[in-house]
């Protein structure tokens, strides 16, 4: 088979299979209005305690976080709510990355408590 006929045959393949794609847009569409579906819920995200990120202070890492976490929240059909939670109790470095403070699995087990 020449190059110039599996380039081809690639390329249909392709547009074939892009037909069936679904990708990007609402999850459903009722009179040509996307669905919001029912259920909020509020995530409270807990920024780092203190220290850098990279060549970014504190204040400059929190307000790129809170900027795109407001984009999520800012979608016209989401249910969630992305929220500022207290910040962690220390400052998260490569050393430390892999251990909760002992604060934050106290919240964790509160929180989840009833649900199970």
């Amino acid at each position: 088979m020449s190059a110039l006929r599996t380039a081809r045959l690639s390329v249909a393949a392709f547009a074939f299979a892009a037909t069936f794609a679904h990708a990007g847009g609402p999850l459903g569409v009722c009179n040509f209005v996307p669905v919001k579906y029912t259920g909020a819920g509020t995530v409270m995200l807990n920024y780092d305690g203190g220290g850098a990120l990279g060549g970014r202070t504190k204040a400059q890492a929190d307000a790129i976080v809170t900027a795109a976490a407001s984009m999520w929240t800012n979608v016209p059909t989401a249910t969630i709510t992305l929220g500022r939670g207290p910040d962690l109790p220390v400052d998260v470095t490569t050393a430390n990355y892999t251990a909760r403070p002992a604060a934050t699995r106290k919240a964790r087990r509160s929180s989840t408590a009833g649900s199970r």
